[in-house]
């Protein structure tokens, strides 16, 4: 090197920098393991933490010596300032050739120059060069040595160990320095059916997992014994355990229904009984897809088949759909000559994502030949993923084509509208007046239709009157007038008339008006809407006339028939008493039974419970009712009690015990009222029985 080569002096400086950033970590680490001790040490992390003892303890000296670096990082300046007073000999000039390094190099030597640029050069390199000589004589780790800090962290980090074998059981890396089985961490992971694409997912130290119906669970243990001992919810069918090595054990089940699985650490040679570990598991079912109509979501009164209707359908599911279609059943015939037949519409489908479908479709019902009277009825069905699942259907609607005559279809459902709860003549008169309001603002299509369906209407009308007379009125001729009545069905009534009952105008009127309403519906099928708004106040009229009549439909009772309200509640009510009857004694529901025995055993236990019969104790909860969500909240707290006495806090755990009994004394209360109130109003009626004997012997 050149003499004044200001090379050496940095290259100095940057290894004392390096010496006390390594000082400095080791601080960091030191203090960040003493720190993870003492949090150890009253407890944390907790075996439901998603770090582990150890996992937190590196964590803890990472972050240590990181924080450390950044609050007190050494500058290059830090650093020259450092080696020149750790060695007083160099007299500063290592901190003075570092301070014109950064400024820049020695003036050049131009010959000829001053004597001041001369004297200037010489004291450049003459400093220069002292400065690399003091740094080539000097070693940065005699001067900063880092050995006592090393040996700190070395202690924090002995101290640290013990305190995370004394809260896993002296399982740290794998080997085992305890003789009490104990468990270090449980580990679930649990694999969805392969349709549902969700893969793998894993739980660390779980209370309860929740898994869909056909999944498969794997469980497994760190712990430092040489077997496990397995229960289930289901006890005749115990899963195997797989030892993995180092500790570490696996079971694979598939819950089919809601439950629990309980491992418990054995060790050979050691009487002492190990940690249990108990985790609730809920399964739940894939819920069958949801299919509906969209659009037209109603049914339909059309006038002819000549149509074109727009369909749109949707369907959803909780996990994925495979299928939406739009299926069509037509029906043909009337009486007992009908046939049948099935087709499916093409849709156009948009699928927003795997749970969300809706399709449309352009349906010409031209394709169907449809005559008057058919009906056709339609529905969307959608499928799931689900291997085996049955395809669903939507709430089905109808397209009818009336035939002249007809009433709506039978066994369909009709969405009732407004006012057709106040469905009448008087109704239908009201009707058609809107009607005819409204045609200059309807297509001819849609003013067709409506008058259709509005003849469907009258056609209901007319049955319902034609029944309270007892038979049916034919049809009469279109030219016929109304007040011409049909002289053979009269011949044929020829009975009613000998007896006189035909005498009644009222009932001549009453036909009169349902002839009037045939008129109503044929006129209306050819949307000759005035016309038939003529009839059908002609129809309200006669129904006026023939209600004005005495005994149109109601005869009075003969004399012979009369009831004599004197002679109500008369007589002796003795022999009609009721006679008392011993009351039943129901037994009590096993499962209020089982809850009583479990809430027994729960207050027995003592100021320290032990984490085992705790754990137990939660097994036994769960097995009560493994699906009820109070039950799986009871057990829960119960294990997390077994959890705190494991880790020797009986304060805690005695805590938790208690807001376990109150929870099953709740559910137990609510079990009671349940179980009683089948009983009450039995009860309440035999005391009340009681008490009406009572009375009536006191009377005699």
């Amino acid at each position: 090197m050149a003499h004044g080569d200001p090379a050496a002096v940095r290259e100095f400086v940057a290894r004392v920098r390096r010496r006390l950033a390594l000082r400095g970590a080791l601080e960091g680490a030191a203090a960040g393991l003493v720190a993870a001790a003492i949090l150890g040490a009253l407890g944390w992390p907790g075996r439901g933490a998603v770090l582990t003892p150890f996992a937190a303890g590196i964590a803890a000296l990472a972050a240590g010596a990181v924080v450390r670096l950044l609050l007190a990082r050494p500058t290059p300046a830090a650093a020259a300032l450092a080696a020149e007073l750790a060695a007083p000999r160099s007299q500063n000039v290592i901190f003075t050739a570092f301070e014109l390094s950064v400024a820049g190099a020695a003036p050049p030597r131009v010959a000829g120059g001053n004597g001041d640029d001369a004297l200037r050069a010489y004291v450049y390199d003459a400093v220069f060069e002292r400065a690399a000589r003091e740094a080539r004589s000097l070693d940065a780790a005699r001067l900063f040595p880092a050995r006592g800090r090393a040996a700190g962290a070395a202690a924090a980090a002995c101290a640290w160990l013990l305190v995370v074998a004394r809260a896993t059981g002296g399982d740290v890396v794998g080997l085992p320095v305890s003789a009490t089985p104990v468990i270090d961490r449980v580990e679930v992971a649990i694999a969805a059916p392969a349709y549902t694409g969700s893969g793998i997912r894993t739980v660390r130290n779980p209370e309860r997992v929740e898994v869909l119906e056909g999944s498969e669970v794997t469980v497994r243990v760190r712990s430092n014994a040489d077997s496990l001992a397995v229960t289930v919810a289901d006890s005749a069918d115990l899963p195997k355990v797989t030892s993995e090595g180092g500790g570490a054990f696996s079971v694979r089940v598939r819950p089919r229904a809601s439950g629990f699985v309980g491992v418990a650490a054995i060790r050979r040679g050691v009487s002492a009984p190990g940690e249990r570990r108990l985790v609730g598991v809920t399964v739940m079912s894939d819920a069958p897809p949801v299919p509906r109509i969209v659009a037209p979501d109603r049914d339909l009164m059309l006038a002819d088949g000549h149509r074109t209707l727009d369909v749109e359908v949707a369907a959803t599911d909780d996990i994925g759909l495979r299928s939406l279609s739009l299926h069509y059943t037509k029906a043909s015939g009337s009486g007992e000559q009908y046939t049948f037949v099935e087709g499916e519409v093409p849709l156009a489908l948009r699928r927003t994502n795997a749970t969300h479908w809706a399709g449309r479709a352009r349906w010409v019902l031209d394709s169907l030949g449809l005559n008057p009277g058919d009906i056709v009825v339609y529905r969307a069905v959608a499928a799931d993923a689900r291997p085996g699942g049955a395809p669903v259907e939507s709430d089905a609607f109808i397209i009818e084509i009336p035939a002249p005559g007809s009433v709506a279809a039978g066994g369909f459902s009709i969405d009732p509208d407004d006012d057709r709860s106040a469905l009448s003549q008087q109704m239908i008169v009201l009707k058609a007046e809107r009607l005819l309001a409204a045609k200059a603002r309807m297509s001819g299509e849609a003013f067709a239709d409506s008058a259709a369906a509005l003849s469907v209407e009258q056609r209901r009308v007319r049955a319902e009157f034609v029944f309270m007379m007892g038979g049916e009125v034919g049809e009469v001729h279109p030219d016929a007038a109304t007040e011409d009545l049909n002289e053979e069905e009269e011949a044929a009534g020829e009975s009613d008339l000998l007896a006189g009952r035909e005498m009644n105008a009222g009932r001549i009127a009453l036909r009169v008006a349902t002839r009037a309403m045939s008129l109503v519906a044929r006129e209306l099928d050819q949307a000759q809407v005035a016309s038939a708004l003529e009839h059908a106040k002609e129809a309200v009229k006669r129904l006026e006339e023939a209600f004005s009549r005495n005994r149109i439909l109601l005869r009075a009772l003969a004399e012979r028939e009369a009831l004599d309200p004197s002679r109500r509640l008369s007589g002796s009510l003795t022999e009609i008493a009721r006679a008392p009857r011993p009351s039943v004694l129901t037994a009590t529901p096993q499962r209020v039974v089982e809850i009583r025995h479990v809430l027994a055993e729960v207050s027995a236990l003592g100021g320290a419970p032990a984490a085992n019969g705790l754990s137990l104790l939660a097994e036994r909860v769960l097995r009560v009712d493994p699906g009820s969500k109070t039950m799986q909240a009871a057990a829960a707290v119960l294990a997390r009690a077994a959890s705190s006495a494991a880790r020797g806090d009986s304060a805690a755990a005695r805590a938790l015990v208690d807001d376990a009994s109150l929870a099953l004394a709740r559910e137990l209360r609510a079990g009671l009222v349940r179980a009683d109130a089948a009983d009450a109003d039995a009860v309440r009626a035999g005391v009340l029985g009681r008490l009406v004997d009572m009375l009536r012997g006191r009377d005699r």
